[in-house]
């Protein structure tokens, strides 16, 4: 058996790692759009450090015009500014000694069965860091994330701007357990919503987030998936036809904080409104570089992810409830 010499080693180990990266880099298993901060973010790629973003407040105001007539400017409302910055840096790493690669007899084999073993796990644990992140943003939306207007991110008392701090809108929902009265009263609240010019705004919150196996995730099934509750029966008594069966897209996912809290979202993906929450990768996880020669015959794979996250718009179409 060919010996596993130092610089065949560092070699053989290096190659496979750029292998291994550029199948992490494209892989589908570790796909953007698979990831559960997905459901409930903006999630983009970016190369500026500082970003500013100015905070929606209206529709667009188009005038009626008599033939002739001079063209005149519509009011203009100034939204809030949000400039956001890299927060945070993510890390890993992973030492091998010569020796341990020295004891895998059938080396072109056992070792690619460890190293990609390992790979997976280090992988898996820095999207795991960064879907805790971002879903920290709504699991302390009723406590500490704040929205560019300076308040908690579920408030009564949210402002459009500062130029008319009378004009303000509320997207906390009261802390009742889920029933069908909290569907009626959230499309109502989407139903009625105003911009800052007083016009109806275009609100459609169907995307529900929960915490996978909980109580609000169990009793939102009930009501808007009652085709495994048979007959349909919401309120004790069957009450016929179910006007939210199928309305609503329950996201489930053990990143939201409590048994009892829930989030309705609008789908920002066919929306004319920016999405309140952001995320911004520097670099998505992955392997950095090659191995790494240390001392003592042992190597190092290091991991990083560095990327920021925010609210970067004031949270119009986004309604919370702590639950019950």
């Amino acid at each position: 058996m060919t010996q596993l010499s130092r610089p065949n080693f560092l070699g053989f180990i290096n190659g496979y790692t750029k292998e291994t990266k550029e199948l992490i880099d494209n892989s589908v298993e570790l796909n953007n759009d698979r990831q559960a901060y997905a459901f409930i973010v903006d999630s983009t790629d970016t190369t500026e450090i500082n970003e500013k973003f100015v905070s929606t407040v209206r529709d667009s105001n188009p005038q009626k015009t008599a033939e002739g007539q001079k063209v005149g400017a519509s009011d203009s409302y100034t939204g809030f500014e949000t400039v956001v910055t890299p927060l945070d840096k993510t890390t890993d790493s992973t030492e091998w000694s010569f020796e341990y690669y020295q004891g895998k007899r059938d080396w072109s084999q056992r070792i690619e069965q460890e190293f990609d073993r390992d790979v997976k796990s280090k992988m898996w644990g820095m999207y795991n860091e960064v879907n805790g992140e971002v879903y920290s943003l709504i699991n302390n939306g009723f406590t500490t994330t704040l929205s560019p207007d300076g308040e908690i991110l579920y408030s009564a008392a949210h402002k459009f701007t500062d130029d008319l701090p009378g004009k303000t809108f509320d997207n906390l929902m009261p802390a009742v357990p889920p029933t069908t009265d909290v569907l009626a009263d959230l499309q109502e609240r989407s139903g009625e919503f105003v911009d800052v010019g007083d016009r109806p705004m275009s609100l459609n919150p169907r995307k529900l987030v929960v915490k996978r196996g909980g109580k609000a995730f169990r009793e939102f099934h009930k009501i808007i998936q009652p085709e495994r509750y048979q007959p349909v029966n919401i309120s004790g008594a069957n009450n016929g036809v179910n006007i939210y069966e199928g309305e609503y897209q329950m996201v489930e996912t053990p990143y939201v904080a409590t048994s009892t809290e829930y989030h309705f979202m609008e789908d920002y993906s066919n929306s004319v409104l920016s999405h309140p929450l952001y995320l911004g990768f520097h670099q998505r996880p992955t392997i950095y570089g090659q191995d790494e020669y240390i001392d003592s015959l042992t190597y190092k794979t290091v991991y990083v992810s560095y990327y920021k996250r925010a609210v970067k718009n004031i949270p119009i179409g986004m309604y919370g409830s702590v639950g019950a």
